[in-house]
């Protein structure tokens, strides 16, 4: 097999190519041999490990593959991964309640497994034991989490030169995207006299603005917690609330019936619709 080479002329993969490189065409040869040589009636596909040395920027694009080209496949995904892990939920690959985490082994009880587990209850369990390593996961969970939403709404963050953001920053941008597009929804409802799509979204505007308030008043406990401040006592009830607040906050950029992240839908540079996976969230946008 020969692939091109910047226009160069054709080689050989391992001569030019790095290992993520081939391995990413691999993948793609896989598929393409799965769709010729089995039937339709031939839904199961297992993918043992398949990101190991794919580059990592890769890694969101893999799962979009999945969505767009395989919705009838029936996949079973192994991976060491935790963040294609996480983005294979993010992008709706895979439901929560289907993922399961091997935690540890023994030859007692075997293998030591969560179904389903989410941030919340991870983080509810976690400070039981230990609050401090609770909050420093769930700062570090939420980081991620308000990342994966300023990309799903393509949302303006202040750019700096270390490319480097934190959790305060990642949120507040998500909460002024998602504010700046339910507005301009609205504007599109108004032209058609969509009442109750006017309804609905004022609901939404209210809903987000309350809860921020509510989260950004009880965030500070897991700031504290993070760091070296022997002048503060916090309670677990304290944290918990916290969590809490997050969560109902988090909800609010999320479809309440397929549990997917909302997303901008765009043509070109502009954006067009506000959707999420099962189309019951679909919000046409004001140009």
């Amino acid at each position: 097999m020969s692939v091109d080479f910047y226009g160069q002329g054709q080689f050989p993969p391992m001569a030019f190519h790095s290992e993520g490189h081939q391995d990413s065409m691999g993948i793609a040869l896989f598929f393409a041999l799965m769709e010729k040589l089995t039937t339709s009636e031939f839904g199961l596909v297992v993918l043992d490990d398949v990101v190991m040395s794919v580059d990592i920027e890769h890694r969101k694009n893999f799962c979009r593959l999945l969505k767009s080209f395989f919705p009838e496949r029936q996949f079973i995904i192994t991976t060491h991964d935790n963040v294609w892990a996480k983005n294979l939920i993010n992008e709706g690959v895979v439901e929560r309640k289907n993922s399961i985490e091997f935690l540890y082994w023994n030859v007692e009880e075997g293998p030591v497994t969560v179904v389903g587990q989410d941030v919340w209850n991870t983080s509810r369990t976690k400070a039981k034991m230990d609050l401090h390593g609770a909050s420093a996961f769930f700062r570090r969970e939420m980081e991620c989490h308000f990342e994966n939403i300023c990309d799903k709404l393509h949302a303006r963050i202040r750019y700096n030169n270390i490319h480097k953001w934190d959790y305060g920053q990642y949120m507040s941008a998500a909460y002024k995207e998602l504010q700046n597009l339910i507005k301009k929804a609205k504007q599109q409802a108004h032209v058609f006299n969509q009442t109750e799509t006017i309804n609905q979204l004022d609901l939404l505007e209210s809903t987000l603005k309350a809860r921020i308030t509510t989260a950004t008043a009880e965030n500070w406990v897991t700031n504290v917690l993070i760091h070296h401040n022997p002048d503060y006592e916090i309670s677990k009830p304290e944290f918990l609330a916290a969590v809490d607040a997050m969560e109902q906050f988090c909800q609010c950029f999320e479809c309440s019936k397929c549990h997917t992240a909302i997303s901008t839908i765009y043509a070109g540079e502009n954006p067009v619709a506000l959707m999420c996976k099962c189309g019951s969230y679909a919000y046409p946008l004001k140009q």
